[in-house]
């Protein structure tokens, strides 16, 4: 449009025109009616949120870093304790340590290890011995130091694990992992664009602004490219993958009434005002900036403008969500992996002894069969002697002698 009017083709440009520097040089600006603010659309936050997350994302590198830390140190220490303390009369083995750890990490009560020692730990039993001066079965001074602080470190890190859990699922308001432009480059896993050729995208691409900079390099330009022939295919790609597309708002509640499932971010990025522009010395621009003065002083502007433009969507009302299956269905997955899990197992078990079953009778029969055959070719003349029970008896083969009955045992 600023184009046809340089060249002589139209005499007013009657849109939303930002007022930019550059286009100024060219045309002449009536007095602006209004602001044109570029905001940041994104999928609303709760369709961000996956199944997994609820249960995972209390856990940082520092968390899991303790776990772990924790699941190696205390079976070691705790084996330790119980072998080179003169006072532990219960040699806790390393495999029963670990066993032990995992109960105390499964915040289990009474904790029961048999695997070749006699070691029976009754947590809460040791506890109260604890805070009245007493030793648990087997546990000295050294080894009830230990389960004390185990069993406060795994007290710590579920309760850490469950506040969060809890908040998360309870807390339904819902929040994008950024707010801002720079939050969008630090997050590193959405793009960013808008609608190429607008006023805007000279404010990237020129920018001697180290933010719009790297923006511009690592979020716009990479294939495939952030910038969109047009604002309908912008929010399209918006609700297709994690991408971030810049427009105009008042575009974005004309675009999106009655649709809740985008929203826009808080802030606007940028803003111009925005009017009606003449051809460069042309005369009617004094003419229509004083009607429009008149118009904005009566305030039919603003009336009108109150009238038409479209309303905010009621979609910003529904922060908060309902709590529903699709919230808490992972811990039913997890269950039912284990039952599958579990039964795998015991199917691979049962096999495992049904075959061992059969190889032993296969031992079993060729063994008989070769005590036979030793039998046939031994002949059954060699007697050795007459056993206490009345057992006659060859070096190969035993019989019982009775009268009118002979039988090969």
């Amino acid at each position: 449009m600023v184009g046809e009017l340089v060249e002589g083709l139209a005499d007013v440009i009657m849109a939303p025109l930002d007022y930019t520097v550059a286009r100024s040089r060219a045309v002449d600006f009536v007095i602006p009616v209004a602001q044109v603010r570029y905001i940041m659309v994104v999928q609303r936050a709760h369709q961000l949120t996956g199944v997994w997350e609820s249960y995972t994302q209390e856990f940082g590198c520092r968390s899991w870093a303790a776990v772990v830390l924790f699941l190696v140190l205390c079976p070691c220490v705790l084996s330790l304790v119980s072998k080179s303390s003169p006072s532990e009369t219960t040699k806790v083995t390393l495999l029963d340590a670990v066993t032990c750890t995992l109960g105390f990490l499964g915040q289990q009560g009474n904790l029961q290890i048999g695997f070749g020692t006699a070691l029976v730990i009754t947590i809460k039993a040791a506890l109260k011995l604890v805070q009245a001066h007493q030793n648990p079965v087997g546990c000295n001074g050294n080894a009830r130091i230990f389960f004390l602080a185990s069993f406060v470190t795994t007290v710590l890190l579920y309760c850490h694990y469950t506040s969060a859990l809890f908040s998360s699922l309870a807390i339904t308001t819902n929040s994008q992992p950024f707010r801002d432009l720079r939050g969008i480059l630090e997050n590193g896993k959405y793009r960013f664009g808008f609608t190429e050729g607008i006023s805007v995208e000279n404010d990237f691409k020129d920018s001697t602004n180290y933010l719009y900079q790297q923006v511009w390099q690592r979020l716009v330009m990479p294939p495939p490219s952030g910038l969109m022939q047009d604002d309908a295919a912008g929010l399209a790609r918006v609700r297709q993958e994690k991408y971030v597309h810049m427009m105009d708002r008042t575009n974005f509640v004309y675009m999106t009434r009655g649709e809740c499932d985008l929203e826009m971010l808080p802030t606007p990025l940028f803003s111009y005002p925005s009017g009606m522009a003449f051809r460069r010395g042309s005369p009617y621009k004094e003419v229509f900036s004083r009607a429009l003065l008149v118009l904005m002083d009566s305030g039919v502007t603003k009336k009108l403008m109150d009238k038409w433009q479209p309303k905010t969507s009621l979609c910003q009302s529904m922060d908060i969500q309902p709590l529903t299956l699709t919230h808490v269905f992972t811990a039913f997955l997890l269950l039912g992996a284990g039952m599958l899990l579990s039964f795998g197992i015991l199917a691979g078990e049962a096999l495992y002894q049904n075959v061992q079953k059969g190889s032993s009778a296969k031992i079993s029969l060729r063994q008989k069969n070769e005590q036979i055959q030793k039998v046939k070719r031994g002949g059954y003349n060699q007697t050795e002697g007459i056993s206490s029970d009345g057992l006659m008896t060859t070096s190969r083969v035993t019989w019982v002698d009775r009268t009118g009955f002979k039988k090969r045992v």
